[in-house]
């Protein structure tokens, strides 16, 4: 889910909202289950060149195979237009 614009003074910034999840192969990886991921971000349109675009990510059950509950992961996307 992208929406652009949600604060009437910042028209060029977009919220991002992510959800995925996939499943594996039981005749390929048979201790394998699912591994879901959820991301929120923002993107900071600073002026017409700079973008900034920090999210975070919940990533669920991560490789498949249910001995860790979860990881949380952050990061951080510069993007420069020249």
């Amino acid at each position: 889910l992208l929406s652009q614009g949600l604060i009437a003074s910042r028209p060029f910034d977009v919220f991002i909202l992510g959800v995925g999840k996939t499943g594996f192969n039981q005749l390929l990886a048979p201790n394998q289950n699912y591994e879901g991921v959820i991301e929120l971000g923002y993107q900071f349109q600073l002026n017409p060149t700079l973008n900034l675009q920090p999210a975070v990510q919940w990533i669920i059950n991560p490789g498949g195979a249910a001995n860790t509950t979860g990881i949380f992961a952050t990061t951080l996307q510069i993007t420069l237009n020249l």
